[in-house]
């Protein structure tokens, strides 16, 4: 994990340069960046972790003895190179500390936190930050950077590994370095091979002759241990480019869509065909974070207020699909305090109003649903109410955050009756299209559908089936991975539905139908959303085929478990919550044991989830402290019991739910009847004859 704490044009820059590392593909060469997260002024990275050390711990210690040690290990870094550069990044700080080693000598390519991604033109990205004794003459210069940057840092930390030190002050002494090296005029730890040297050489060459990208590296690298008699590692299989989804439909705004509507030139950065869904909100970030830059440079004056919110927006939504909930809200504080000023016009006050229902979600999503409730309710009454237009949808989203902020807190009727209310107005609105703001109604439909069939609607099947049918229709038109992700998630609740009313001939029917469209993706995704949606269907049919399905169960597990370790994300800490209680309860494979150290799994992933001590962890929190109540005795039992009734005033504190009461008191009665009867079983055992 690593943490920078930063403000204003250095903390968007930092920011921006971590989604650029976020967007790489999985690689066996490269740290995966697991997830970025914005907390306060603080930018947040978690990254795959690493236990053997950096290169240059390696080097230090001679743990590079030979020829063959170190050819090996220049071709994991080349590789891990050439997967950037064909992901359109340069690293611009290779260097032995950027490199870790794994347990099994695996070269792993780290901090991407200097990348840059390389504009639609292709023009090289300009040079950032640097290490004087790797840097090439472009970045010595100050001059404009490419993939041939990393390959001059490349050459210079192979000598290294032969040298044993870095015995030199600037990478512009790459060449002399290199002939010091192959002439013996320096202490070496091991002698460079004059076939390795010319490979090499290539490192360093002007323009036009080096290496265009690591990748001819790595090829050279391979061809050099042959002919030494060195077996090199194999190259690893790069995931063919799919196109099983259209990522030019998002739940944003696309740059260019964006610069065409509102003619302000914009240049969006471009992602390799088959890229993922991540890697491209991270592209469009950049792209609308660059026009924010010249947008703040020229005042903002000369920006219409539609644009700029449409902007903003479109960040905001981006941030939201990389779970990055609290720099959504960060990005809308921003748009209000260039808003609030304008108020005077009434475009601006609606303006104002939009802005704080999109918070409100944020906010609703970052687990602050009292919050959120509040400012939604605030904004519902300014829109304006003359005629159907894009207002009344407003109050209708404001509604809906309400809503499911009224479920977030419990209060199931609440949430139920004005479920009821927005789909009626919703039904009206969505039409499936190609617009974002239309996939985003359709969208909000499916999911209010759905949540109230599982709160207990009145006619629940026939809310899902529509649901179903609807963001089908949507995939149909789009075919956008939000959407089909969305279709997924509804087969899974509705099969549900199927299985406890005994329909099993229509729940195989589904499952079939499922399985066949996501089989194909779900190997070519590298997203999590698609993994969390067939892990909870998996849910489903363990749960609810004939008897518990132990195998499925466990498959849902690891799924989940792979999902919150790529993206941190409390939403799916939760589905893996539900996974692991549901296996407590019902894997016939586990005895007394096992089902506590399921549910004690549970405890230890609240404990260490990014937002373990929010309120969004209190009801989770809960129902693990119930289920593990539920399989102590004893002593044990009472114990789990006092430290649950604090967790339950506080929850009832924050919430004011009713229901809550009800089960504090009930604990309550539950802790005087297991304390009584422990009294009397002492009793009786310190009763002479018993």
């Amino acid at each position: 994990m690593k943490r920078a704490r930063l403000a204003g044009e250095q903390r968007r820059q930092m920011l921006k340069e971590f989604l650029a590392w976020v967007s790489l593909p999985p690689h066996p060469n490269l740290v995966t960046c697991h997830f970025v997260r914005s907390v306060g002024e603080e930018v947040v990275v978690f990254a795959e972790y690493v236990p053997g050390g950096s290169l240059g711990d390696a080097i230090a210690r001679r743990a590079l003895p030979d020829d063959r040690a170190i050819l090996n290990a220049a071709i994991h870094i080349a590789d891990g190179l050439a997967a950037a550069h064909r992901a359109g990044v340069v690293h611009q700080d290779v260097k032995p500390a950027n490199i870790l080693v794994s347990t099994d000598g695996t070269l792993k390519v780290n901090d991407f936190g200097l990348a840059r991604l390389r504009s639609n033109s292709g023009r090289a990205a300009h040079a950032g930050g640097l290490t004087p004794a790797y840097a090439s003459p472009a970045q010595s210069s100050g001059g404009a950077v490419d993939a041939s940057t990393d390959v001059w840092a490349a050459g210079l930390t192979v000598l290294e590994m032969f040298a044993g030190e870095c015995f030199w002050l600037s990478g512009l002494a790459g060449p002399q370095v290199l002939t010091a090296c192959l002439e013996g005029s320096v202490p070496l730890v091991c002698s460079v091979p004059e076939i390795v040297g010319v490979v090499l050489r290539r490192c360093f060459e002007a323009e036009g002759r080096g290496y265009r990208t690591a990748g001819d590296l790595a090829e050279a690298l391979r061809g050099a241990a042959t002919s030494l008699g060195v077996v090199p590692p194999a190259p690893p299989r790069a995931r063919a480019p799919t196109a099983l989804f259209d990522h030019s439909h998002q739940d944003w705004c696309r740059p260019s869509t964006w610069s065409a509507r509102h003619g302000i030139p914009l240049e969006e950065v471009p992602v390799p065909i088959g890229s993922t869904a991540r890697a491209v909100a991270a592209a469009d970030w950049i792209a609308f974070d660059e026009a924010r830059s010249k947008i703040d440079a020229g005042g903002g004056a000369a920006v219409p207020i539609n644009a700029l919110c449409s902007l903003y927006r479109s960040q905001g939504r981006i941030l939201a699909s990389l779970a990055d909930h609290r720099g959504a809200v960060a990005v809308y504080d921003e748009l209000l305090s260039l808003v609030s000023p304008l108020v005077s016009t009434g475009e601006v006050s609606q303006a104002l109003a939009k802005v704080a229902v999109w918070k409100a979600e944020a906010l609703r999503q970052a687990g602050e649903p009292i919050f959120a409730c509040e400012l939604a309710r605030w904004a519902a009454p300014r829109f304006s109410v003359a005629g159907r237009d894009a207002h009344e949808l407003s109050t209708t989203l404001a509604h809906a955050v309400d809503g499911r902020c009224l479920a977030q807190l419990g209060d199931r009727k609440g949430a139920l009756e004005s479920a009821h209310d927005v789909i009626r107005e919703l039904r009206q609105e969505a039409i499936v299209g190609t617009h974002e703001d239309s996939r985003a109604v359709v969208r909000l439909l499916c999911e209010l559908l759905t949540e109230a069939a599982m709160l207990g609607a009145y006619r629940a099947l026939r809310h899902l089936e529509e649901a179903l049918e609807l963001a089908w229709s949507q995939f149909e038109v789009t075919r956008d991975y939000g959407s089909f992700v969305c279709w997924v998630n509804t087969a899974a609740v509705l099969l549900q539905f199927h299985y406890k009313a005994g329909d099993m001939e229509s729940a195989e029917m589904l499952l079939e139908e499922v399985r066949g469209e996501v089989e194909p993706r779900r190997a070519d995704v590298g997203d999590d959303a698609l993994t969390v949606a067939y892990a909870r269907l998996l849910r489903s049919v363990a749960l609810g085929g004939e008897g518990a399905n132990g195998a499925m169960l466990d498959e849902s597990v690891n799924l989940l478990s792979l999902a919150v370790t790529n993206s941190g994300r409390t939403d799916i800490v939760r589905d893996l919550i539900e996974s692991l209680l549901e296996q407590s309860r019902g894997d016939p494979r586990l005895d007394a044991r096992g089902r506590l150290r399921c549910v004690d799994r549970c405890a230890q992933l609240i404990d260490g989830s990014v937002d373990g001590a929010r309120f969004e962890m209190l009801a989770p929190r809960i129902k693990v402290s119930l289920s593990r109540i539920a399989l102590l005795s004893g002593a044990e039992r009472i114990a789990e019991t006092e430290a649950l009734l604090p967790r339950l005033a506080e929850f009832r504190g924050q919430t004011g739910a009713s229901w809550l009461r009800e089960l504090e008191w009930r604990v309550r009665f539950w802790r005087a009847t297991w304390k009584l009867g422990l009294r009397l079983e002492r009793v009786e055992q310190a009763v002479p004859g018993k």
